[in-house]
């Protein structure tokens, strides 16, 4: 019952995106509590804090396991923190249509910008796994469980998938 609970409340990334926000530190009803007392709920149906910060924080995508775990993609990375959005840097474009591999992108970011090769991998994205290990309905676990994803042609860790005994994630230009 409570992994069909969890598939209900994360089926809707934008209610876990804003479920997952700030913790009180002083003991008040976080932010998170808070947020689920505004939401629109249909009769027959219950919505309740799964996990919030600092058991995860800036969440892309998310899927559930077959033993009820849920794996949480997280960025830290878009933009200014390591993954160029070709609408910020207008000037590259032409060289960018003609690029043809990972690599030719890799300098053409060097070309312009050599202070990137350091600036754009100081950030990881990664994968955190949050666990309710006593089946009470709220991760009461939460451990990273792959990061390391922070390589100047690493795109922003935006899906994640779990299947079986693997967890598949996608980092352009790569699928782990």
């Amino acid at each position: 019952m409570i992994r069909r609970n969890l598939l209900c409340v994360l089926s809707c990334f934008g209610l876990m995106a804003t479920v997952c926000v700030a913790q009180s530190g002083d003991g008040a009803e976080s932010e998170g509590a808070k947020a689920i007392t505004r939401f629109r709920v249909p009769p027959g149906m219950e919505v309740t804090l799964f996990a919030e910060e600092p058991m995860l924080a800036n969440p892309v995508a998310i899927d559930v396991d077959h033993q009820g775990r849920v794996y949480v993609a997280e960025t830290y990375r878009q933009e200014t923190e390591g993954v160029p959005d070709n609408r910020s840097h207008r000037y590259w474009t032409e060289d960018d249509l003609r690029l043809q591999t990972a690599e030719e992108r890799g300098q053409m970011y060097l070309k312009y910008h050599p202070e990137y090769a350091t600036e754009w991998t100081d950030q990881v994205d990664r994968i955190v796994r949050l666990v309710d290990s006593d089946g009470d309905g709220k991760a009461d676990v939460s451990g990273v469980f792959a990061t390391g994803f922070q390589d100047l042609l690493d795109g922003t860790g935006a899906g994640v998938l779990a299947r079986g005994n693997e967890v598949w994630y996608t980092c352009i230009p790569n699928l782990s």
